[in-house]
């Protein structure tokens, strides 16, 4: 299983029904379950039992979605290690002021990596 595989059965697995699933993860229940019963296939065993309204976890799919909570953990942990180490300023930086989005680019030649998005609202609707 890939770390993909992981996060995607997380959702999965916290979900009632392939219908939430597929809602949480924004794709439709057939993409769910195809991408569902690829990793069953690649791995060789059932995770979660269908039934026409719920679905519910196999003794498999139980280990798989407690491990893989602990797998997911442990890279985000030495991702956040690793990323400590270098003396760059990371974070995510939150600004409620059009005005600031040239400058917020400018931050460019100062050589700060980061990720810049833009909303258009009133300050008590943007998160």
């Amino acid at each position: 299983m890939t770390t993909d595989d992981l996060t995607f059965f997380q959702v999965v697995s916290s979900a009632t029904s392939l219908a939430e699933a597929a809602r949480r993860l924004n794709v439709t229940p057939p993409a769910v379950t195809q991408r569902l019963r690829a990793i069953e296939d690649r791995i060789g065993v059932r995770l979660i039992e269908r039934t026409s309204r719920r679905l519910s976890l196999t003794d498999e799919g139980e280990l798989v979605a407690s491990e893989g909570a602990s797998i997911i953990a442990a890279i985000e942990d030495l991702s956040e290690r690793l990323a400590s180490r270098t003396s760059k300023v990371r974070g995510h930086l939150r600004v409620a002021a059009p005005w600031l989005w040239q400058a917020i680019h400018r931050t460019d030649r100062a050589g700060i990596r980061k990720e810049a998005s833009r909303s258009v609202g009133d300050a008590g609707t943007l998160r």
